[in-house]
């Protein structure tokens, strides 16, 4: 099964989560990460933690915005397995 990762500045992914798990609280293969928040996650690591998760499964990524700092730092993690995809939303 494909696996999504929605991934965006601020809480937007949150504002997604909550949508999706509005029509449908059982999906399994929806991930969410909140880049540069007040919690100051490390967004990459936690990007490439989640990819790790999913090694032999195709991945689609979900960011917010063409050229920023989510999408670009997601982008180069499409050289590192075929298995990944980069959508801007």
């Amino acid at each position: 099964m494909s696996q999504f990762i929605i991934a965006t500045h601020s809480y937007l992914a949150d504002g997604y989560k909550h949508s999706i798990n509005f029509f449908n609280t059982e999906v399994k293969n929806i991930h969410y990460i909140n880049a540069y928040t007040k919690e100051k996650n490390n967004f990459v690591e936690q990007l490439e933690k989640l990819l790790n998760e999913f090694e032999d499964e195709q991945v689609i990524i979900l960011t917010d915005l063409p050229g920023g700092s989510v999408n670009k730092e997601s982008a180069n993690f499409i050289t590192v397995t075929l298995l990944v995809e980069l959508i801007c939303l």
